[in-house]
């Protein structure tokens, strides 16, 4: 019994180590899961995962190799930043913020959740943020910030608001 559970454990190693190698070489591998479907180990978790891959896809909005965002995601984020900025003077303000954040998710951001944005955006773009408020380059941050974290659902729900489909382009609609 020992014994079984000793080449149980040196085959999850070695799974693990090809796994490790198949990683490396395929950056666009974003999930690895073991699951059993007689043993009903980890089946609802790769139901889960592929629902999530098919409702909001990686590969049209970051490149895995560079790590940035794709050009035609930039470009569709600026043209909602546009379209957000209803004065026109470069940057959204926190009305206009909240107007962005109401439209997409149906509620506005709290004064300190104003604040923790700010603060997010200026530690690691200081010209992210302006005394009238968040520049592009700050908005296409925070953008980056929720894929980089695997919050792609939060900027597919603002590009598919914004009339964007899953390849990025407009909706006739």
């Amino acid at each position: 019994d020992g014994v079984e559970e000793e080449d149980a454990l040196m085959s999850v190693a070695d799974m693990e180590s090809h796994l490790t190698n198949l990683i490396d070489q395929w950056n666009e591998v974003e999930v690895c899961l073991q699951c059993s479907a007689k043993k009903l180990s980890n089946v609802i978790e790769v139901f889960s995962h592929a629902q999530k891959a098919v409702m909001h896809p990686t590969g049209p909005l970051y490149d895995a190799s560079t790590g940035q965002l794709k050009p035609q995601c930039v470009r569709a984020l600026k043209r909602i930043f546009q379209m957000c900025d209803n004065d026109k003077d470069g940057f959204l303000s926190n009305k206009e913020l909240n107007h962005f954040q109401t439209t997409c998710f149906n509620t506005p951001l709290q004064p300190e959740e104003l604040e923790g944005v700010r603060k997010v955006v200026s530690s690691k773009i200081p010209d992210g943020i302006h005394d009238k408020g968040i520049t592009l380059k700050g908005f296409v941050y925070l953008h980056a910030l929720f894929v980089a974290r695997g919050r792609m659902d939060t900027t597919w729900t603002v590009l598919r608001k914004f009339g964007y489909d899953n390849t990025l382009h407009l909706r006739e609609d």
